[in-house]
């Protein structure tokens, strides 16, 4: 439990600005995955998000191209809302992206 405090102090959702952050994006994404993403997006835009051998993405880079292959899936009727999704493969930002990009289009994600 104590970890878990020190987690959440650490990113600042207790704070007034956090809060606000997180609020705003439920309120705009609903309560999804995404609206994690979304609030990091808010609060640390060029703070690295993902860090691999070959690449490093930041915030920013994570939440737009996120949004951009929702917009994909959607523009060719990949995903529906409420649609079941099973998602598997090796850990990458490819994955990363598709599974908030997942919980954007507000589709049930299942993990393999």
């Amino acid at each position: 439990m104590k970890e878990w405090i020190n987690i959440i102090t650490k990113t600042k959702l207790l704070t007034p600005g956090g809060l606000f952050s997180l609020l705003n994006s439920i309120r705009s994404t609903g309560i999804n995955l995404f609206a994690i993403l979304h609030t990091a997006y808010k609060l640390y835009p060029d703070k690295t998000a993902i860090t691999t051998e070959h690449a490093t993405f930041t915030y920013r880079e994570l939440f737009l191209y996120t949004r951009q292959l929702a917009c994909w899936l959607t523009q060719h009727n990949l995903i529906a809302q409420k649609q079941k999704v099973a998602i598997t493969g090796e850990n990458s930002p490819e994955l990363i992206f598709t599974i908030f990009a997942s919980a954007l289009l507000g589709a049930d994600i299942y993990l393999l």
